[in-house]
């Protein structure tokens, strides 16, 4: 692995000696006696995963017991990552992120308080988020608050679709992308990312 400071403008090598040297020595500090190992899990980097020159294979060497398997939570991570190549998903995750981007003003921002605050439920959050584009651990998150917004941003896009402005067309289209297929897909997203969240 290559890390490039640039504020210092240099380049650290990092080998797998060294991370076979730093994971050992963490594992020592934490008391836990490495010839008691029966595993080792990690990402495809080819440095921690490698057959001939990673750290799991050091770790073999030294430790015989360590059997490699890859990351459950990197392979579900790369699963759902291409569970986005699916057209449905995809264009669920697309309209989740259009709503935040419709939403991200404060005239619009104030129709989703104002139905909160009209409502007898108090969701614990009051905001869209933004969904990263890379890290579906974070993406948790904002599916998990467009979830339990989602009653009052179907209120807040009926109420908007009322205005006389280009808000009223974007509202109305927003709204029509909410369909059956958008809701499945969804639940589909929704306990992808809850059984990723586990997994971590």
């Amino acid at each position: 692995m290559v890390i490039y400071n640039t504020t210092l403008q240099v380049f650290i090598l990092i080998s797998s000696e060294h991370n076979f040297i730093n994971i050992v020595l963490g594992l020592n500090s934490c008391g836990i006696n490495c010839d008691n190992i029966c595993g080792q899990g990690y990402d495809g980097a080819s440095n921690m995963s490698g057959h001939i020159k990673g750290v799991q294979t050091i770790i073999r060497a030294q430790y015989p017991k360590a059997l490699y398997v890859h990351c459950v939570a990197h392979t579900l991570n790369l699963a759902v990552s291409s569970a986005c190549n699916i057209q449905p998903i995809r264009n669920c995750l697309g309209t989740i992120q259009k709503m935040y981007s419709f939403f991200n003003f404060p005239k619009r921002q104030n129709v989703i308080l104002t139905a909160i605050d009209e409502s007898d439920l108090e969701p614990k959050i009051k905001t869209l988020k933004r969904l990263c584009a890379t890290r579906w651990v974070q993406r948790y998150d904002a599916i998990n608050d467009f979830v339990e917004l989602f009653p009052y941003v179907v209120i807040s896009l009926e109420n908007i679709t009322e205005w006389s402005d280009s808000s009223s067309v974007d509202a109305n289209l927003l709204l029509k992308s909410m369909d059956s297929t958008f809701l499945i897909s969804l639940q589909v997203i929704k306990v992808n990312t809850i059984y990723l969240i586990i997994c971590v």
